[in-house]
């Protein structure tokens, strides 16, 4: 008889979990989650950004979706939330809008995937994307930052973002 770890039974105790913001397929990835979680649950009550807006529901003890927030609200909470687990802003020279003009739109609710990860820059530095595997397969850029403290580093916010979008 095989016994479960703690890991496996976070990422497995159901099948793949798959939440529309992605799908946790490893048991490292689960159980680093849930301890950052388990460690902030007493203080903070919501370690995710939730992209949908809530409102009351027909059924009494439900919610439905009224709407969707917009890009700059969910960019404002995830800069709110990275000194939660550790890391801020104040660890990238910019992490913003990919551009100006899509501030207002509201967040993307259908796509493929949301992703996030880090790349060396042309010239210096490293930079964070934050984006959209659309199901055409294209991809676009949500949010963009740039840090000069290392690839290490950048890796690292690229993972704390993907963390607090649920990725």
């Amino acid at each position: 008889m095989q016994t479960e770890t703690k890991e496996t039974c976070l990422s497995y105790s159901r099948p793949r979990v798959v939440t529309r913001f992605g799908i946790v397929d490893s048991t490292s990835e689960a159980a680093a989650l849930y301890e950052l979680r388990k460690d902030f649950n007493a203080e903070v009550k919501q370690l995710v950004v939730e992209t949908d807006i809530y409102g009351p529901s027909e059924k009494e003890g439900y919610v439905k979706v009224v709407g969707t927030k917009s890009l700059r609200d969910v960019l404002n909470e995830i800069t709110q939330m990275l000194p939660l687990y550790g890391t801020s802003v104040d660890d990238m020279d910019y992490f913003d809008l990919c551009t100006r003009r899509i501030g207002d739109m509201p967040f993307p609710q259908t796509y493929f995937r949301l992703i996030c990860f880090a790349v060396t820059g042309g010239s210096e530095g490293h930079y964070i994307h934050v984006g959209v595997v659309q199901k055409d397969e294209k991809y676009q850029d949500l949010f963009l930052g740039k840090t000069f403290l290392g690839y290490g580093k950048a890796c690292e916010i690229a993972q704390i973002i993907g963390l607090i979008l649920m990725v």
